[in-house]
């Protein structure tokens, strides 16, 4: 027996809603009210409680308040329920109510006429359109499809890739299949045992990576040795920690640098300014391991993830030397580190040569390669702050301030314009830009600074209503799909199948088109700017941080691909050539 909501009738004023009772198809019992008098409903609900022992209703609507919440709560407590799967029945409002019928019933019609369907066939896509109401993205940011189709975009199946997958490689042209076969999986080396702790402290080397384990906690950190002492058997020791939530051979791990007064922890290779190592105080008989194996990329060997998975550490405590453990999550098969075993197998081919692009375009695609084979996972970008940074730091973030800001004339991204010539509403709107001062990864053991001029898009500055959005697969999903289509076919060459390229300066390549009501995008300059006081740039590219900048810069590309001889897929992010 289930309980079901029926629409309000223009035939029916005085009774807008009412409650059906349906057993299977047959309707057993109909409870209609027009009053919001709450004793009537209880005294309605009472009836059919009694006649229908053991079973209570998932949901009660009614016209009544929030106000009417606590007093059902209380009703429901005194009811007699003679069935122990029963379930606990609850007031919802319904005003609430109809409003989500209302947005379903939109999604559903959509459905419908997509489809080229007759509307009579609607009771077939309800289900469906329930589903896609529930996960719509906020009204604040909507997607170019849900404003066009009235509903987000939705990722296939897996099944549903192959099926298409397949169909492709079916039509495909001969000269366009792989003639090469794929490429088998290399084989791993055997897993080496670990080295045991020494005899005496003497046999310890500066540098040397060890494990060792606090007796009270049985827990059990990773450090580099720092000096020894031989009449105490102490080991002094700088310890690196991890604060990635994952599988111990997961974590990426790097040395800890700690404040001198306060508990600020900082992990990084390089030692931060106004940062100390951070060291302990360790025994010879705490030491578990020595020699541990650390891999560029800060990981752990495998030998010494299956020996300390079930004792290690994350991250260390304020006061206490350590903090308490917490649980690692199970390794999943589709996680970074899964798929950077993968990625070895995947290499560019040195034949792909630059995509032809349109001359009005200064965007540049370059092809990538994977070094040396390698799938690094280390951090490519690192936030700083002014007051971390000494005077040497402090002009190198100056300069790279002036490299970005002379990108802006390069590529023509604004147009300065008097505060004067503004009208004042435009004035008010303007968006402030900031910049964002990041250290680049250039190398293994080298950083950069890396200065870039965005736009602050919080709610505050950027008040713009029905801006189109971008719904792009996230980068993992894209990974996965990537993967699952090398896997799938046998004739699927990796050596090939795989283009890797760089787009420099996308976002400032692409240009912004002119809005519906034909209102320029204002954007204040930088406080350090000369211009900060007595202009406004009128934007005539897309930057970081405004909403609608990930959607202009799609287009952008579409276009520049599909004149490079790329076909767009049904599937989101995935082309074809």
């Amino acid at each position: 027996m289930q309980a079901n909501l029926v629409y309000g009738r223009q035939d029916r004023l005085g009774e807008r809603y009412y409650l059906t009772l349906t057993c299977g198809r047959m309707i057993c019992t109909t409870f209609r009210w027009g009053t919001k008098k709450a004793s009537t409903i209880r005294s309605v609900f009472q009836r059919w409680v009694e006649s229908s022992p053991g079973f209570l209703p998932t949901e009660i609507p009614t016209d009544l308040g929030t106000e009417f919440q606590g007093d059902w709560a209380d009703f429901l407590e005194q009811q007699d329920v003679g069935h122990a799967n029963a379930p606990v029945g609850w007031h919802r409002s319904l005003g609430a109510l109809e409003h989500s019928h209302r947005e379903v019933d939109v999604i559903l019609h959509a459905i419908v006429h997509d489809k080229g369907l007759p509307s009579e066939r609607w009771p077939d896509f309800v289900q469906l359109a329930v589903e896609r109401y529930n996960r719509r993205p906020g009204r604040d940011g909507i997607s170019p499809i849900e404003r066009h189709y009235g509903q987000p975009a939705f990722s296939p199946s897996i099944q549903a890739m192959r099926d298409l997958l397949t169909e492709t490689t079916r039509t495909a042209p001969p000269e366009k299949s792989f003639a090469v076969p794929p490429v088998a999986a290399p084989e791993r080396p055997p897993v080496p045992s670990i080295v045991p702790r020494p005899a005496s402290v003497s046999d310890l080397t500066q540098g040397e990576m060890i494990v060792w384990e606090v007796p009270k906690t049985g827990k059990r950190f990773l450090g580099s040795v720092q000096a020894v002492d031989e009449s105490t058997e102490l080991v002094e020791v700088h310890a690196w920690g991890s604060v990635w939530k994952a599988a111990l051979q997961s974590r990426i791990f790097a040395p800890m640098w700690r404040r001198p007064q306060g508990s600020r922890v900082r992990y990084q290779q390089q030692q931060p300014s106004a940062h100390v190592p951070d060291i302990c105080i360790v025994s010879l008989d705490e030491i578990k391991e020595r020699q541990v194996q650390i891999s560029p990329a800060g990981k752990l060997s495998p030998a010494s993830a299956v020996e300390h998975a079930s004792a290690f550490s994350v991250r260390l405590e304020g006061k206490s030397p350590f903090k308490k453990a917490q649980a690692s999550t199970p390794k999943s098969l589709w996680s970074l580190p899964a798929l950077a075993d993968l990625a070895c197998l995947f290499v560019v081919s040195e034949e792909w040569t630059d995509l032809p692009i349109s001359t009005a375009s200064p965007a540049k695609l370059n092809p990538c390669s994977l070094l040396d084979g390698a799938f690094s996972t280390a951090r490519t970008h690192i936030p700083v702050r002014a007051r971390d940074l000494t005077s040497e730091e402090k002009e190198l973030r100056q300069s790279a301030r002036e490299k970005g800001l002379k990108k802006f004339e390069d590529y023509a991204v604004k147009e300065s314009v008097l505060v004067e010539a503004v009208p004042p509403s435009a004035c008010r709107t303007a968006i402030l830009l900031l910049w964002r001062d990041i250290l680049k990864r250039a190398s293994e053991e080298e950083r950069i600074f890396k200065s870039r001029l965005c736009a602050n898009g919080s709610l505050h500055f950027d008040r713009r209503q029905d801006v189109p959005v971008s719904n792009t697969t996230a980068a993992q999903w894209a990974l996965r799909l990537a993967f699952c289509i090398a896997f799938a076919f046998s004739d699927f060459d990796p050596l090939t199948g795989f283009i890797v390229g760089d787009i420099e300066n996308a976002y400032l390549t692409a240009s912004r088109p002119a809005s519906e009501d034909d209102s320029p995008t204002y954007v204040r300059p930088p406080p350090d700017h000369p211009q900060f006081l007595t202009h406004l740039w009128h934007l005539q590219k897309a930057i970081y941080g405004l909403k609608d900048s990930g959607f202009i810069f799609e287009g952008h590309r579409d276009h520049a691909l599909m004149e490079a001889g790329w076909t767009k897929s049904r599937v989101p992010g995935l082309w074809w050539k």
